[in-house]
């Protein structure tokens, strides 16, 4: 994470290969790849685990809610910037665009989501709309197969240096991994958020243990990756043009208690 961190810093802030006011025909070729760190650094951060084996339960939840709720954001803005090159299709372009909050999407506000359990009408819509989803991920990976195989036997068969066919199968073939990235990221931000949810409920039904506060700030702030608390060090936002734990516990004789 920490190497990856490091690129993301040099390709945005030092080199700053990416321009609000420019278009998916103004990036050369070897620079579309990197617009994917966003995607593998969001995959990462969901992995990511506390390694501070003093921390309680209660305080190791409230971590990875942090850091799944930097995934999600990093995802978010993964998407977000390939919306502004018109690179992701119009069925998430307008699912991120009518989130209330860019950078922290609801569950409710993915799909439509009944109104009740009995409300069939928006339930079924929600199902379609998962279908149609489905069906369009494995259509791009399919396309993505496809453009593999091609480029992949055009080097085999020249020696040569690249053409502008070559170049132009390559530069589709990064794009349409880009697409394909961006369905994994709208599957993987529901995930997430499902997770989030379910350890935000366990937080709220924890005991309230303050003992270990510093170790959690602690915790973060030593990480060797460089995963730090501080949203400007991982998550510096490139909004898009539109604006936008239970605790440790110890059995006891409670007999000899009373």
């Amino acid at each position: 994470i920490y190497k990856l961190i490091n690129l993301r810093n040099k390709v945005f802030n030092e080199l700053a290969l990416f321009s609000e006011n420019e278009s998916l025909d103004d990036l050369t070729t070897t620079s579309i790849k990197f617009l994917s760190i966003n995607y593998h650094l969001g995959l990462l951060g969901s992995k990511k685990q506390n390694v501070n084996k003093d921390t309680g339960l209660l305080d190791s939840n409230k971590l990875k809610v942090l850091y799944l709720q930097r995934s999600v954001q990093l995802y978010m803005q993964y998407l977000t910037m390939l919306d502004d090159y018109g690179i992701l299709d119009k069925p998430l372009s307008q699912s991120i665009q009518a989130f209330e909050d860019s950078m922290n999407p609801r569950l409710d506000e993915l799909y439509q989501q009944p109104q009740s359990a009995t409300d069939i009408n928006n339930a079924s819509v929600k199902r379609e709309q998962k279908i149609a989803i489905n069906r369009q991920t494995r259509a791009i990976e399919a396309q993505l197969k496809e453009l593999e195989i091609q480029f992949n036997q055009n080097k085999h068969e020249e020696d040569q240096d690249f053409s502008s066919n070559d170049e132009d199968l390559y530069r589709n073939l990064l794009i349409m991994k880009l697409k394909s990235y961006s369905y994994n990221s709208f599957n993987e931000i529901e995930q997430l958020l499902y997770e989030i949810e379910l350890l935000q409920n366990f937080i709220k039904m924890a005991p309230s243990d303050n003992t270990n506060s510093h170790s959690q700030r602690e915790t973060i702030s030593n990480d060797p990756t460089g995963f730090t608390d501080k949203l400007e060090t991982i998550n510096k936002p490139i909004l898009s043009k539109t604006g936008k734990v239970l605790r440790n516990f110890t059995l006891v004789d409670k007999k000899k208690q009373f």
